[in-house]
């Protein structure tokens, strides 16, 4: 899909609901994103009953795994902080 018909869709869509929609491809959006449509987003299509399931257990592994990578990071940031501090 090209941007303008994703913008053409989004507009029609917005005019449908009477508010603003946030259009989002799932296959460029960030974990932390998919994730968050997981959890608070709503579906408007799925090509099979099971998909939506498979997309919201897989977007909240990943956002899991996600964590753990950024706990050592922010560790491992404040390791060399304290290091420069003393």
């Amino acid at each position: 899909m090209t941007l303008a018909a994703e913008l053409d869709l989004q507009a029609e869509l917005s005019q449908a609901a009477g508010c603003t929609v946030d259009l989002v491809r799932l296959d460029h959006a960030s974990t932390t994103l998919r994730f968050q449509i997981a959890r608070d987003g709503l579906s408007l299509y799925a090509e099979t009953p099971s998909e939506l399931s498979r997309f919201r257990a897989r977007a909240g592994i990943e956002h899991a795994e996600l964590d753990v990578v950024r706990a050592r990071a922010e560790e491992r940031f404040r390791r060399r902080l304290a290091g420069v501090a003393e």
